[in-house]
C-alpha cells in the first residue's frame, strides 16, 4: 500500500482528479472509455488547451493512466482508432482512490436540495427507469452530461430538455426513443449525441402488441389523433392489466403504446421544425436515408464541420449514390465513415476525405472495374478498412501495388461472388492484421452455399503480424445433422489459408475463431 500511495502522490496534478473519479464506480465494474472520457469533460477535468480539444486532452489522460498502471485495460483492440475500449481498477488501487477521495472531500452524497447543481447524471443501464421519472429533468440547469443508455422502458424525452443549455453529452442509445423533442435545437453546447438501437436488437412485434392492447381494452380501439404537435391516445385509459408494472403511470402507458404501435407517427418530424443545426456535433449515425430525404440530409451534414464520425444507412431505392451526390462540402475533419447501402458507386466526395482513418462498407456492391478500390487505396490516412457483406461485386478482389499505404487493419467478411483475393507485391506495406470471416449456410434442400474463396500472395505483406480466421457454419432449422462434406470443405479452406500465410517470412500468428465486432 505504501508503494501504491507513492504512485498516486507521483501523479501529475491534472491526472489526480481523473483517477479519484474512479472511486464512484462499483467494485470490479468495467467502465467504457467512451463513458469515462465524456464524464471527465463534463466535470471540467479536461478542457481545450493550446489548440487541443477537450476530447483529445481527455483521451490522452485516459491513456496516460493506463500507461502508469493506475487503470487496467479490460478491452484492447487495434480494431478501433483508440486502442483501448474499456478499463477496470485493481482492488488495491480502488481502495486508495476511495481513501483519498474521502480525505479530500472529492466524493460525497448529494441531498435533494442540492441536486440542482449536478453536472453529470449517468443513469446508463438503470433498471425500472420510466418516462415519468424524467419529468423534471429540465430543472438541472447545470447538467453537462446526461445518459439513459440501455434503459429499455424509456420512450420519450420531455420538452423541458431544452432548458439544459449547458448540456454537452446526450446518450439515449438502446432506449425506445424514436423522436427527439423539438426543443433539442436549443442545446447549443451539445457536442456528443448517441441515438438508435444495436443492429442485433429484436424488432417489435406490432401484431402481437395490437392483440395485447385489444384484449386489455375490450371494445376500446387504440386511436392516435395528431394535429400539429398535439398527440392524443386512447391508451391513456387502458387498465393496468395492460402488462406494465404498477409503478408506471398512464402517461408512460400512453407513450409506450404510441411509440411501439405506431412508430411511423411517433417519429414524425414536424415540417415547420426546420434543420437541427447541431454544429458542434462530433459523431452521428443515421438510418433510413432515401431519395426523398437525401438532399435535406446532405444540406444538414454540410454544416457539421466538426463532425469526426459518420454512419449512414440507406433504405430502399435508389440507394446512397443518388442520395449523397448532393453533398457539396463533406465534413473536412471526418475520421470514421460507415456506409451501409445497396448502391453501386462511391460518392465522389469520399476521395476528398483526407483525414479519414476508418472506413466500413456493407452492401455497397462496389466494382473493381470502376476504380473504386484505387480510389479508396489513394486515401492518405486510411488505417482501418472493413469490407463486409456484399461490399464488392465481381469474382476478383485485387489489391494492386502502391495503394493502401497507411492501412494497418483489413477486415473481409462474407465474399459474395468473389473467388480470389489477390495482393500485389508492394500493396499494403503497413498492414499488421488481416481478419477473414466466411459464413457458410447449409440447407436440407440446396446443401452448402459455401464460398470457397482463394487467397493469393499473402507472402507479399511485409508487415503483417497477425491473421484471424472465422468459418461460421449456419445450418437450416430443418437440418438434423450437418453433412461431413461441409466440415471437410471448411477444413480445406482453413488449410489453404494457413498454407498461404505460412509462406510469409514474417511468420504471422494465426488465430482461428477469434474476430472482433466490426462496429
Amino acid at each position: 500500500m505504501t508503494v501504491l500511495n507513492k504512485s498516486f502522490d507521483g501523479l501529475p496534478y491534472y491526472l489526480k482528479p481523473c483517477f479519484l473519479y474512479m472511486s464512484i464506480f462499483p467494485k470490479d465494474r468495467e467502465v467504457s472509455r467512451r463513458r469515462l472520457v465524456r464524464r471527465w469533460i463534463a466535470e471540467g477535468y479536461s478542457r481545450e488547451v493550446r489548440g487541443r480539444s477537450a476530447d483529445e486532452i481527455a483521451e490522452g489522460d485516459f491513456m496516460e493512466l493506463i500507461s502508469r498502471s493506475m487503470l487496467r485495460p479490460s478491452q484492447q483492440s487495434i480494431h478501433g482508432r483508440k486502442g483501448v475500449d474499456a478499463c477496470q481498477v485493481h482492488d488495491l488501487i480502488r481502495e486508495i482512490s476511495i481513501k483519498k477521495s474521502t480525505e479530500e472531500d472529492f466524493v460525497f452524497t448529494l441531498e435533494e436540495d442540492k441536486m440542482s447543481l449536478l453536472r453529470v447524471l449517468d443513469l446508463e443501464g438503470t433498471p425500472g427507469l420510466a418516462d415519468h421519472h424524467l419529468q423534471h429533468i429540465g430543472k438541472l440547469l447545470h447538467l453537462k452530461y446526461f445518459s439513459i443508455r440501455g434503459c429499455d422502458d424509456i420512450h420519450h424525452l420531455p420538452h423541458s430538455l431544452g432548458n439544459l443549455r449547458q448540456l454537452q453529452t446526450l446518450d439515449v442509445r438502446d432506449t425506445r426513443i424514436l423522436k427527439l423533442p423539438k426543443t433539442i435545437i436549443k442545446l447549443r453546447m451539445l457536442t456528443y449525441l448517441r441515438l438508435g438501437r444495436k443492429s442485433t436488437d429484436k424488432k417489435v412485434s406490432y401484431e402481437k402488441l395490437e392483440e395485447k392492447l385489444s384484449n386489455s381494452m375490450g371494445n376500446n380501439r387504440l386511436c392516435l389523433l395528431t394535429s400539429g404537435s398535439v398527440m392524443l391516445c386512447a391508451a391513456c385509459c387502458a387498465p393496468r392489466r395492460f402488462g406494465y408494472s404498477e409503478d408506471k403511470n398512464c402517461h408512460d402507458i400512453c407513450t409506450a403504446a404510441c411509440c411501439a404501435r405506431l412508430p411511423a407517427v411517433a417519429k414524425r418530424l414536424d415540417s415547420h421544425s426546420g434543420h437541427k443545426k447541431l454544429t458542434w456535433l462530433r459523431k452521428l449515425a443515421v438510418t433510413g436515408i432515401n431519395g426523398r430525404n437525401g438532399e435535406k440530409f446532405c444540406s444538414a451534414i454540410n454544416n457539421l464541420n466538426r463532425l469526426e464520425s459518420l454512419s449512414i444507412q440507406s433504405e430502399g431505392d435508389p440507394g446512397l449514390c443518388e442520395c449523397l451526390h448532393w453533398m457539396t462540402s463533406p465534413p473536412e475533419n471526418l475520421q470514421s465513415l460507415k456506409l451501409y447501402d445497396n448502391r453501386i458507386k462511391l460518392p465522389r466526395w469520399v476521395q476528398r476525405l483526407q483525414h479519414l482513418v476508418k472506413l466500413n462498407l456493407r452492401s455497397t456492391r462496389l466494382s473493381g472495374h470502376d476504380g473504386d478500390v484505387e480510389v479508396l487505396g489513394r486515401m492518405p490516412n486510411l488505417a482501418i478498412l472493413h469490407l463486409l457483406e456484399k461490399s464488392f461485386q465481381g469474382e476478383e478482389l485485387h489489391f494492386q501495388i502502391g495503394i493502401f499505404r497507411s492501412l494497418t487493419v483489413l477486415v473481409l467478411r462474407n465474399f459474395g461472388d468473389i473467388k480470389l483475393v489477390k495482393f500485389d507485391q508492394g500493396a499494403m506495406p503497413k498492414l499488421e492484421q488481416l481478419q477473414v470471416r466466411n459464413d457458410w449456410r447449409v440447407s436440407a434442400e440446396t446443401g452448402c452455399s459455401a464460398n470457397e474463396v482463394a487467397f493469393s500472395s499473402l507472402d507479399f505483406l511485409p508487415s503483417i503480424k497477425e491473421a484471424r480466421l472465422w468459418l461460421n457454419i449456419i445450418p437450416d432449422e430443418q437440418l438434423k445433422e450437418i453433412p461431413d462434406e461441409v466440415f471437410l470443405k471448411a477444413s480445406n479452406f482453413e488449410e489453404h489459408f494457413r498454407t498461404q500465410l505460412a509462406n510469409n517470412p514474417r511468420n504471422p500468428i494465426l488465430k482461428v475463431g477469434e474476430l472482433e465486432n466490426e462496429d
